[in-house]
């Protein structure tokens, strides 16, 4: 996983062992705070399984004793984590009833949780992300995360048990504080192994950069950056070049920012979103484009490098700093990476140099994925729009459409246009729907990941990458006997609903 823990470690933060447990902290006069990380998330699960973290998360969180600290519990992409601020005697006890609370499972709290979980909830942002990702990593993985928890109707008390037990141990546990920890904190952790975060290995056959159609409102691009000190440099300057030239000069946007998702020890997701109206996204795109491609060439100027420098040492006294600081140090080190303190990531980042930034954004940019407003038309010659064909059909047979049916939006694509033909073909290997002449949709029983049970009879086969092909009974002749043979190629465990 990594080196052993060295202490005493040069000031600021500091790392120990804390009865077993790797602690990170810093000495601060800011209210006390702690949390407890364990390296199990969204991307760990699989699309039957989706929402089971969660689950355990909520369960854990409702089991805690009334408290008048403030406090709260998130289940991320790679990550679960429960944190709290206030009386250092009512924070420890905190985190003492989280440990115990990942293992309580009581059902009539867990059927309540399920159906609080599974009340739909409208977030763009999230939304937004969670789309980004699904193209790029399709139904496994990272490509779940902020998608649908499909797993939630079939959870009984025993799985989740089972994945608490499994995934919440000592191994993939850490602890942080804000503050000096206390000299002794015993944690009732099952044991187990530590567990390496997903690969984020994109989709075969996914081409970039590339464009795609989304929700209104905002410009979005999505990229692949490798996780080194220039990254955060030349980022800070694509935020500050973006901002000031399409909100402060032209007016185009209200709002720039990014969202920045470490997958691995060596790799993150970065998502740039430029708020806007729709009318400008043409404008908008090809000036962030235009601004990446700069600075993917030139790198950051040394005006900024020294600019991001003086950030970072002075937000060093700002008890947000203080709480990002120790909340990453435990989650990286969770990720395999070694901890540093900050002297020494101010000492990395003064090593940062143009070249250094301009090879970052230009391995960022290849991976670009631009989401623009549907409907919007904009075109970029380093852009091509993403593919839905799948690279051929399954043999079988084949079934025509009855007359011109509505045909499904896909996961990953668009619905087809109104009055187009379609065919059905089914055989022992997969499934395949072919819409006009060129167009085929496939997914393969063996890389079936899940068949979700629509509430109408419907039935929704997904492939491993992503691809989906939905099938209404009403809209096929023999429909119900094809529906069963689908149903009888995908094992049991894989089906859900929907």
């Amino acid at each position: 996983m990594h080196s052993t823990l060295e202490a005493p470690s040069l000031p600021n933060l500091r790392w120990a062992s804390l009865n077993g447990l790797p602690a990170f902290w810093i000495e601060s006069s800011e209210p006390f705070a702690a949390g407890l990380v364990f390296r199990v998330g969204r991307a760990d699960e699989t699309l039957s399984t989706a929402g089971v973290t969660h689950l355990v998360e909520r369960l854990a969180f409702a089991s805690l004793a009334p408290r008048t600290i403030l406090d709260n519990a998130t289940c991320e992409a790679a990550f679960t984590s429960f944190h709290a601020t206030g009386n250092e005697e009512d924070v420890v006890a905190f985190v003492e009833q989280a440990a115990r609370g990942v293992y309580l499972l009581e059902t009539a709290a867990m059927d309540r949780e399920i159906e609080a979980m599974r009340a739909p909830r409208r977030n763009d942002e999230r939304d937004r992300l969670s789309r980004l990702l699904y193209l790029r990593f399709g139904a496994t993985g990272y490509g779940l995360v902020g998608g649908a928890e499909y797993g939630l109707p079939s959870l009984t008390p025993s799985r989740v048990a089972a994945w608490a037990r499994a995934r919440f141990t000592r191994e993939n546990a850490a602890l942080w504080f804000v503050g000096v920890p206390p000299r002794d904190l015993p944690l009732d952790l099952a044991t187990g192994t530590w567990v390496a975060p997903p690969t984020a290995a994109t989709i075969p056959g996914l081409s970039t950069p590339s464009t795609v159609a989304g929700s209104s409102g905002s410009v979005a691009f999505s990229m692949i950056i490798a996780r080194t000190p220039a990254a955060p440099v030349v980022l800070a300057a694509v935020l500050q070049r973006a901002t000031q030239s399409l909100r402060d000069v032209r007016g185009l946007a209200s709002r720039v920012r990014a969202d920045y998702l470490p997958l691995d020890a060596d790799t993150a997701h970065v998502m740039i979103v430029a708020t806007c109206a729709d009318g400008d996204s043409p404008a908008v795109a090809t000036l962030i484009v235009d601004l990446l491609a700069e600075l993917a060439s030139s790198g950051p100027s040394p005006v900024e490098i020294q600019r991001s420098i003086d950030q970072m040492i002075e937000s060093r006294g700002r008890p947000a700093t203080h709480l990002s600081s120790v909340s990453r140090a435990a989650r990286d080190f969770l990720l395999g990476i070694d901890p540093h303190t900050q002297e020494q990531h101010v000492e990395e980042r003064r090593e940062v140099r143009s070249e250094t930034g301009a090879v970052a954004l230009q391995g960022a940019f290849a991976s670009a994925i631009a989401m623009v407003p549907e409907g919007t038309e904009w075109r970029d010659h380093r852009f091509e729009p993403i593919s839905w064909r799948s690279p051929a059909v399954v043999s079988g047979r084949s079934v025509n459409q009855r007359g011109h049916s509505p045909l499904p939006r896909f996961l990953r694509g668009g619905g087809a246009a109104a009055g187009t033909a379609a065919k059905l073909i089914i055989g022992a290997e997969g499934v395949s729907l072919v819409i006009g002449a060129d167009t085929a949709h496939t997914v393969r029983f063996a890389d079936c990941v899940g068949l979700v049970r629509g509430s109408a009879g419907e039935r929704t086969v997904i492939g491993r990458d992503g691809t989906a092909v939905s099938i209404d009974p009403a809209h096929w002749p023999d429909g119900p006997a094809i529906i069963d043979a689908v149903e009888r190629s995908v094992p049991v465990a894989l089906h859900v609903a929907g």
